[in-house]
């Protein structure tokens, strides 16, 4: 499974690029967001499935 920031690269980093999915069928993927505010998107793929995950970056409440 390959993950890919399509928009937004500024707000968020995504790590691994590519990673190998459990027996399940699952594989683990952190976004972290930078210290900018924003949205962006980052689209997982593998094959023909392909799923969109919207993150929203806010200032942090204290």
């Amino acid at each position: 499974m390959k993950a890919k920031i399509v928009s937004g690269k500024k707000f968020v980093t995504v790590s691994p690029a590519e990673a190998y999915t459990d027996e399940d069928g699952q594989a683990t993927f952190t976004i972290t967001a930078t210290e900018k505010k924003g949205t962006a998107v980052v689209r997982f793929k593998h094959k023909n499935l392909v799923g969109d995950v919207t993150v929203k970056v806010k200032k942090a409440t204290e």
